[in-house]
Order: structure tokens, then sequence, then C-alpha cells
């Protein structure tokens, strides 16, 4: 199998698959892989644990069983971006629930 590799977009841009010797089929991989992996993307705010599109209550409950449970680091846990997720991330969301 053969990769080139495109500088300017960096992405893979074709894969040429070589059947027999001298059969090769090129397909454009930046679209099919795209197509592919786009079905799988969520995109959710910092916060939204649960992925139901909103910052609740629910969200904090998750992010203290979270840190009870000495789980590893949640990019969408860290509330106020600290790089640590800890009781100041449970305090800065409750602020942003109640609007202060």
């Amino acid at each position: 199998m053969f990769f080139r590799y495109h500088k300017t977009l960096i992405r893979w841009e074709y894969i040429c698959k070589c059947i027999d010797e001298c059969l090769c089929t090129i397909i454009n991989v930046g679209e099919e892989v795209w197509n592919f992996f786009s079905q799988y993307l969520v995109i959710a705010d910092i916060g939204d644990i649960n992925f139901d599109g909103s910052i609740n209550i629910i969200d904090m409950l998750m992010i203290s069983n979270n840190i009870l449970n000495n789980e590893s680091y949640n990019y969408l846990s860290d509330f106020n971006q600290d790089q640590n997720v800890n009781n100041l991330d449970i305090i800065s969301m409750a602020q942003y629930i109640l609007g202060f």
C-alpha cells in the first residue's frame, strides 16, 4: 500500500491499493475518511458531561463523581480550564448555572 502525504493540507490525500502487481486503484482518502469519522463526531460544550446539550446539576454531579472516584482527566469536566478537575470546577459550574 502506498501513502502520499499532502504537506500543505496536512492530511493523507491518496491511498493507492495495488492488486497483483500492476493494477492500482486510487481513491480520495480525505473525503472518505472525513465522511466515515464525521458520523462519530460529538460536539459538546465544556461542562456538558452527559452530552444532553445543556449544563445543569446532572453535569455537576457527574463531575463530583469523577473527582471522588479519582478518574482520569477529562477536558469537558475542567470547567474553569486550569488543567485540573477539582472542586473549583464544581463551584464555577454552580456560579454559571445560577447566573453569577
